[in-house]
C-alpha cells in the first residue's frame, strides 16, 4: 500500500473521529500515537516516515490494515532494539563513537567539497581532447611481450636487446608464456591504454612502434613475473572509447588543485604552528604504556600539539583520538617524525577544513542532521547484533560439511559453453563460412578461425571463447545465442558492432566444486548467516518479553483509513 499526504478533508475527519473517541482535547493526526514500546509513544507522523522507507514490494498482508500492522510490528522491533541498545550502553562503546564521528566528519566533508569544488569545476571539451592525446589514448597497441621468472634473467635480456639482440628470437627461446613465445613474443592483441595493467601502462603507453621498456613486474595468476614489452604496431582509437576516464581524470586533477589552493589560502589565515616539545611527551607516554589502547591522562590530554592564531588549538587528547579514528596505532606516533608528518598532513588539513565548515554553519544543514540521527540508530541496532547475536555464533568443521554436501547448487560453477566464434567484416564470407562450420572437426573449426577470424583478442586460443554469465558482457550479441544452441550446432551470421559472426558450439560444461579449503570457508559463511538469522529473529522476539509493548488498534485503524 503506497503511503500518501492527508488531505485537508482526511485531516478534518481524523480529527473529528479522535475528538468523539476520547472525549478530549484532540491531537493533530500526526501525533495520534498508533503504539507504544516501554515509555515510548510511537505517533502516526513517525509511522508514516517510517512506511515511507519500506519498498511497496516489501508490504506484506491482504489488506491494507493488515500492511499496516506488519510495518507496525517492524517499527516496534526496531524501537525495541534501540532501547536495549541504550540500555547496553553501545552508543559510549569506543568502536561507536569513532565510527558515528568517522561518518560525521566524511559527509560533512563530501558537502563542504561538493558545495565549494565540485560544483565549481570546469572541464572543456579542449581539455578533453589535450588530455586524450597526451596519455596516448588515442591509439590501440599491439605489444610484443618476453615473460620470465626472475628480475634478473629480464635485466640480462634487457641488455641483449640494447646491445641489438632479435626480440622474436629471444621472445622464442626464453619467454615462459610460451602461447605468445610461439609467435615471437606477439600478444596478437591491440588494447586501449586502459586495458593494460596499470604497471605495465605506465612502461609502454608512450613507447613509439619498435621501442623496448625496460623489464616490469607483474603479478600473473598470484605469482610475480618479469616482463619485457615492445610496441610491434598501432592503430587509431576513437575518443569516445576513453572519454569517460578521460574526464574523471581531469576532474580529479582539478580538485585536488583546487583543494590545495582551498588548503594554502588556510594555512595563511589560520597559521598553524606545531608543538614539537608535546610530540616528544606523547612519543614518551606511549612508549612506556603497557596496556591495549593508549589513552593521554587528563593532565595531558589538553597540551597542545599544534596552535593556530585562529580558534583552538589540537590537544592531545583530540590528536589520539583523531590519529585513532583514522585507523592508525598509536604505536606509530613514538616515532616523533612520523608523528608530526602525520599531523601536518592530515590532522591540520581536517582541521582547519573543519573549522570552515562550522563558522559557514554547514554542520546545522537539515538533511546532513537527519543523516547523522538515522546512521546513529543504524549503528546502535548494528552494533547490539554483534553484540548479542553475532559474536556468540560459531560454526563447526561438521555443520560446514554437511552444508557442502545437503546445497551442491552453491559450489557449481556457472553453465559454460565453450564455442569457436569466427568474425568477419561480410555477410556474404560468413554465409560461407558457416556452411564450413556446419561440416567442420573441431581442428578443422579452429583452423578457419585463426586463417579468416578479425577477433584479435581470441585468436592465441584459436577463436574458443567461453560463454556464461561473467563473459557474457563482452559479447551480447551473441553470447545468448550460443547459449542456446546444442553441442554441434552452428549459429548466425549475427550482425555486430564490429562486423558479421559465427559460430559453432564445441562443449557445454558445469563444473561442481571440489570440498577444499576454499569451499569450507564458504560453507561456514552460508551457515554463519542461516545462524545469524535465525538468532536475530529469537532475540527480537525475547525483547518483546522484557519491554512493555501496547498497540492502539482503533488509532491504527483511523491511519489506515486516513491513507486509502
Amino acid at each position: 500500500m503506497k503511503i500518501k499526504h492527508l488531505n485537508a478533508l482526511l485531516l478534518l475527519s481524523w480529527l473529528l473521529a479522535a475528538c468523539e473517541s476520547q472525549q478530549q482535547p484532540p491531537a493533530s493526526p500526526g501525533e495520534l500515537v498508533v503504539a507504544e514500546v516501554g515509555d515510548k509513544p510511537i505517533t502516526a507522523a513517525e509511522f508514516a516516515e517510517f512506511s515511507s522507507l519500506i519498498p511497496e514490494g516489501m508490504h506484506e498482508g491482504d489488506t491494507p490494515l493488515a500492511v499496516a500492522r506488519n510495518l507496525l510490528n517492524s517499527l516496534i522491533d526496531k524501537e525495541l532494539l534501540l532501547q536495549e541498545a541504550q540500555a547496553s550502553n553501545i552508543e559510549n562503546m569506543t568502536w561507536f563513537i569513532d565510527d558515528l564521528t568517522n561518518y560525521e566528519r566524511s559527509r560533512i566533508l563530501r558537502l563542504y567539497e561538493q558545495r565549494e569544488i565540485i560544483s565549481k569545476l570546469n572541464i572543456t571539451e579542449e581539455m578533453v581532447d589535450a588530455h586524450y592525446r597526451a596519455t596516448r589514448r588515442d591509439r590501440s597497441i599491439r605489444l610484443g611481450g618476453i615473460m620470465v621468472d626472475t628480475a634478473e634473467e629480464a635485466n640480462a635480456l634487457y641488455q641483449q636487446l640494447q646491445d641489438g639482440a632479435d626480440f622474436h628470437q629471444l621472445a622464442l627461446t626464453h619467454s615462459v608464456h610460451r602461447e605468445s613465445a610461439e609467435r615471437g613474443g606477439d600478444t596478437g592483441l591491440y588494447q586501449l591504454r586502459d586495458q593494460l595493467m596499470p604497471e605495465v601502462a605506465a612502461e609502454v603507453a608512450d613507447l613509439e612502434i619498435g621501442e623496448i621498456a625496460p623489464p616490469v613486474s607483474m603479478f600473473v595468476a598470484r605469482e610475480q613475473k618479469f616482463a619485457i614489452f615492445t610496441v610491434l604496431d598501432e592503430i587509431p582509437a576513437p575518443l569516445e572509447a576513453s572519454e569517460a576516464r578521460i574526464r574523471e581524470e581531469l576532474l580529479i586533477a582539478q580538485r585536488n588543485q583546487r583543494l590545495q589552493t582551498m588548503l594554502d589560502s588556510l594555512r595563511g589565515v589560520y597559521h598553524p604552528q606545531p608543538q614539537p616539545q608535546n610530540l616528544a611527551l606523547l612519543a614518551e607516554r606511549i612508549s612506556q604504556f603497557t596496556g591495549e589502547e593508549f589513552t593521554p591522562a587528563e593532565a595531558d590530554a589538553d597540551l597542545p600539539v599544534c596552535t593556530f592564531d585562529k580558534g583552538d588549538p589540537i590537544g592531545l587528547g583530540k590528536f589520539v583520538e583523531t590519529i585513532r579514528q583514522m585507523k592508525i596505532a598509536a604505536q606509530m606516533l613514538i616515532d616523533t617524525e612520523r608523528a608530526a608528518e602525520l599531523l601536518d598532513r592530515r590532522v591540520v588539513p581536517e582541521h582547519l577544513f573543519m573549522s570552515e565548515i562550522i563558522n559557514a554553519g554547514l554542520d546545522q544543514d537539515p538533511e546532513f542532521r537527519a543523516s547523522i540521527a538515522a546512521k546513529r540508530q543504524e549503528l546502535m541496532v548494528t552494533g547490539l547484533r554483534k553484540l548479542m547475536v553475532d559474536q556468540q555464533l560459531s560454526v563447526t568443521p561438521e555443520e560446514a560439511r554437511t552444508f557442502y554436501d545437503e546445497h551442491p547448487e552453491k559450489f557449481t560453477k556457472p553453465t559454460t559453453t565453450v564455442a569457436i566464434e569466427i568474425l568477419v567484416s561480410s555477410d556474404s564470407l560468413a554465409q560461407h563460412l558457416f556452411t564450413e562450420l556446419a561440416q567442420a572437426t573441431e581442428a578443422e573449426a579452429e583452423t578457419l578461425a585463426v586463417r579468416h577470424s578479425e577477433r584479435a583478442e581470441v585468436l592465441h586460443h584459436n577463436g574458443r571463447i567461453n560463454f556464461n554469465v561473467y563473459t557474457e558482457q563482452f559479447f551480447p550479441s551473441i553470447s545468448g545465442l550460443a547459449q542456446d544452441l546444442a553441442v554441434g550446432q552452428v549459429g548466425g551470421p549475427v550482425r555486430t558492432q564490429r562486423g558479421y559472426s559465427v559460430f559453432k558450439v564445441l562443449d557445454r560444461q558445469r563444473e561442481h566444486i571440489p570440498y577444499t579449503e576454499d569451499s569450507e570457508r564458504r560453507a561456514r559463511a552460508y551457515v554463519l548467516i542461516d545462524k545469524a538469522q535465525n538468532r536475530y529473529v529469537e532475540y527480537v522476539r525475547s525483547l518483546r518479553k522484557v519491554y512493555p509493548i501496547t498497540i492502539h488498534e482503533d488509532h491504527l485503524k483511523q491511519y489506515t483509513a486516513a491513507q486509502s
